[in-house]
């Protein structure tokens, strides 16, 4: 691309992080991250973070994930959470999956997301009485006799 003339933007990234986390790359996808500041002066955005720790959780390197988190300063950013979390239940790593969860829960009240992917982890792991005391928590949140589906306007 750029022997060609043409210059990376943002979205360039987005697509090559992206490629680098669903084809295993993790190292090229860290240098890919690091070459955005440090060769091109692009800031990362939001999204930029998630691919990093959506692609080392992945890989199952879910401490660097964590580490990354801390060492990025982005400890109040949903999306790497949920990159996170999602990674903890494939590798059925259940501490981080709940401290990710807690983490979401805090960011997002509103969200039900957290409450089924952790239950799943429980699920999957075995810990049913965990499970079952966060779904009640769960059936809690929700206003009795309303949808967390919205609905649009109907016209008549």
């Amino acid at each position: 691309m750029e022997s060609e003339g043409l210059v990376p933007d943002g979205v360039t990234f987005l697509g090559c992080l992206y490629a680098c986390s669903h084809g295993g790359l993790v190292e090229e996808g860290v240098r890919v991250f690091k070459t955005m500041t440090e060769v091109h002066n692009l800031e990362h955005k939001q999204d930029h973070f998630a691919y990093v720790v959506d692609m080392l959780g992945c890989a199952g390197r879910l401490n660097e994930a964590e580490c990354f988190i801390d060492e990025m300063g982005i400890e109040s950013d949903v999306l790497v959470w949920e990159a996170l979390l999602g990674a903890c239940r494939i590798h059925g790593e259940m501490e981080l999956g709940k401290k990710s969860a807690q983490k979401i829960m805090e960011l997002r009240p509103e969200g039900h997301e957290p409450y089924i992917l952790l239950a799943n982890i429980y699920a999957e792991r075995g810990s049913w009485e965990d499970k079952e005391v966060l779904r009640e928590k769960l059936v809690s949140k929700k206003q009795l006799g309303s949808s967390w589906v919205p609905l649009e306007r109907m016209p008549c």
